[in-house]
Parts: C-alpha cells; structure tokens; sequence
C-alpha cells in the first residue's frame, strides 16, 4: 500500500495503466518476459561462477581468502556478459552479498581491463578495491573490517524430493536421493567436500546458515557436544573466515530443536547416519566458487 516504494507504484499505477492503454494481452506478455530474464539472470550467475572457478585455479587461489586475482588475457576471452557475471560472483563472494554493488560498479572493474596503464585502481562499496597488475586483475577485500565481512543470510529450505542445487555464499551446494544400496558409501564419504544422511531420519526443513555465537556440534564418532569455535580452532580455519562456514542443519523436533547436521569441509555430525536398515540416502556435495 505505500506508494512511495518504486516497486509498488509500478505495480499499483504503472501496471494498470499499461493493462488500459494497451489491452489485456499486454500483461500476459510481461509475465512472459519476465520468467525468461529471470531464467536467462539464473543462466549467466551460473556461467559467471564457473569461469571464476576456472580463472581462479589457474591463477592459483586458494578457497577462501580476501583477494581474487584474475589473468585478463583469460577473462577477456569470454563475450563481456560472461565477463560482467563473473565479476559480480567474485564481488559478492568477497563481501558475503550484492546490496550495495550496481550494474555500474562492475562496469567500473571491467574499464581496468581495457586501459593500456600497467597499474590503475578504484575503490568500490564495502571496501573493495579493484585494481590492474599489468595483466592481472585484482579485487581485494582487505579493506573490510572483520565485523563487516558479512556471513550470508540462510538459505531457503532445500527440497530433498528431488535432485537439486543451491548457491551460498562462497559455496555451490547440490544435493540427490539414490537408494542405500546403490552407492558406495565408504567411497562417497571419505571426502571433505560430501556428506551422506538417511532421508527418513532428517527432520525438514533442511537448510543452510553461517555459524551463530554460541554454536555447538555433535561430532560424529564423539561422545557430547563440542563449540563450534573450537572445532574450527583445531581445524586451523582463520576468525575472518569462519563468517564464512557453511552449516547444513534440520530440524530435530520439538525436544531437540535444530541440529547441525554437517560443518560444511570440516566435519559431519552424527545425526541421521547411514545404516543398514537404512532405505533412502540424500547426498550433499558442496564446491567452493573461489
């Protein structure tokens, strides 16, 4: 109802007065238009963060630092589209989101690549700077305060009752159901990077969040609970990083409330194990962008 919103005046004003100059048919079309931009947005975010992983392993990154540097020559080779999705991933993926980054900023960037300057610079929202090494593209959060190196909201509750795929934050999460005994589960789980649970035995809605104050995790093979801070302590993983952890978790019940399920690369609760009598088991992959 609040007028002053741009969204709603184009709703409530510019919407009908579209339907009345220029007949019903025009609404149907709009409808239309917008599913297929939002499935070509959909397309290129996913192209974008697969030409930033590849760049990013050539250059020699490691997963989860403050600085992504990127060979020109190579980000050049992609039509500028490519070239702006990609950018806008290695944006967000350093400052934890895109509320303050526009069409312009990553404009900006993309301006460094075609002067002929050895070195040039900008600053941008959040404290990221970009910059020209030659040939190399740099952008680089080291600007940003610890407080400010933002932890991405939730995920929205994954649907187990089908193959499927999410991104969050700095990982792209995929996730299917394969009957117990067509699977390896030795060979599927002895990896940081996977995680297998009984379907039956989670308590939706399954989803995903960053680590909370106070966060405690029942490792699998332990007795007790554990703080996260400390589980992540032991596992060497950086303060300014730990924004930056995944955790799957479910919901255990009215007695148990949420459970964490898994620390995403670092270790698996004992929550919903695999076991013999076990029919359905949902299996849970994650892959850093950068």
């Amino acid at each position: 109802d609040d007028m002053s919103l741009t969204r709603n005046r184009i709703r409530g004003l510019l919407v009908p007065l579209l339907d009345q100059e220029f007949g019903s048919g025009v609404l149907p079309v709009l409808v239309r238009e917008a599913h297929l931009m939002s499935d070509l947005d959909d397309f290129l975010t996913r192209e974008g963060e697969r030409v930033l992983r590849g760049l990013t392993q050539r250059e020699g990154n490691s997963a989860g630092g403050t600085e992504i540097r990127l060979a020109i020559s190579e980000l050049k080779a992609y039509h500028r589209v490519v070239q702006r999705s990609a950018i806008r991933s290695a944006m967000e993926y350093l400052i934890g989101g895109l509320e303050d980054v526009n069409l312009a900023h990553i404009d900006t960037v993309l301006e460094l690549t075609e002067t002929e300057d050895g070195t040039a610079g900008i600053d941008l929202p959040r404290g990221i700077q970009a910059t020209r090494e030659y040939g190399t593209l740099v952008i680089a959060a080291a600007g940003i305060a610890e407080a400010e190196y933002a932890a991405p909201e939730p995920s929205a509750p994954l649907d187990l009752g089908q193959p499927g795929e999410l991104r969050w934050g700095p990982l792209q999460m995929t996730w299917r159901t394969v009957a117990a005994g067509d699977m390896d589960l030795l060979e599927w789980a002895n990896h940081p990077d996977r995680s297998c649970f009984d379907l039956e035995a989670l308590a939706p809605p399954v989803y995903l969040r960053a680590i909370r104050s106070g966060d405690r995790v029942e490792p699998l093979g332990m007795s007790g609970r554990q703080k996260l801070s400390d589980l992540l302590i032991n596992r060497k993983v950086p303060r300014r990083l730990r924004t930056r952890v995944g955790l799957l978790c479910d919901n255990g019940g009215p007695e148990q409330g949420e459970r964490i399920l898994w620390v995403i690369r670092q270790r698996r609760a004992r929550h919903a194990p695999v076991r013999p009598e076990t029919a359905q088991v949902v299996l849970f992959e994650a892959e850093t962008i950068v």
